[in-house]
């Protein structure tokens, strides 16, 4: 500590030391293995980034299935936040719009949740995952669907010359 004194007054002047490099050197097992990795990964910058790839390579599969698996969880949730950040950011909503699934349907994030929470068109269930569905020529929406009858749905629309064939099929082995 340094005092100045002048005329009638005093002032204190604390002088602040840097602490010294190795400060981590005298602490907890746990902090020092972090200032280890900070250190490491500031010389080795690549290190972590092979060790993550490795992992990634060996736990592809439980990687991607945790994904998908987070980004169901929190459908409704993501979309509402979507909508939250529209209205504080709402030029960059705008640019940010036109990249997204919704928009290639014309569709705001308001319209594609409410469509999203109404039950499957067809089977009226609310238990699976519902989709958008829509017309692959003109991307006009059609309504939310479950997984399954989308996947129907679109097996009909690309197979359409064949349901003759499968209702005469049906219809001649009714009694097998």
């Amino acid at each position: 500590m340094m005092t100045i004194t002048s005329d009638c007054t005093s002032v204190r002047i604390k002088i602040h030391h840097s602490p010294s490099p190795f400060w981590w050197l005298g602490s907890t097992p746990k902090t020092k293995e972090k200032e280890w990795r900070r250190i490491a990964n500031l010389m080795f910058p690549d290190r972590e980034k092979d060790s993550q790839k490795r992992y990634y390579a060996r736990n592809r599969e439980r990687v991607i299935a945790g994904v998908k698996r987070y980004y169901e969880e929190h459908k409704i949730a993501r979309l509402l936040y979507i909508l939250e950040w529209q209205k504080r950011n709402p030029e960059r909503f705008k640019s940010y719009l036109q990249k997204t699934q919704y928009a290639k349907y014309g569709l705001m994030p308001e319209e594609a949740l409410i469509i999203l929470t109404n039950p499957c068109a067809i089977c009226g269930t609310t238990k699976m995952r519902r989709v958008i569905d829509h017309n692959h020529r003109t991307n006009k929406v059609r309504g939310a669907l479950c997984d399954r009858c989308n996947g129907f749905v679109g097996w009909i629309e690309k197979y359409r010359h064949l349901l003759d064939d499968v209702f005469r099929y049906l219809s001649e082995r009714s009694n097998t």
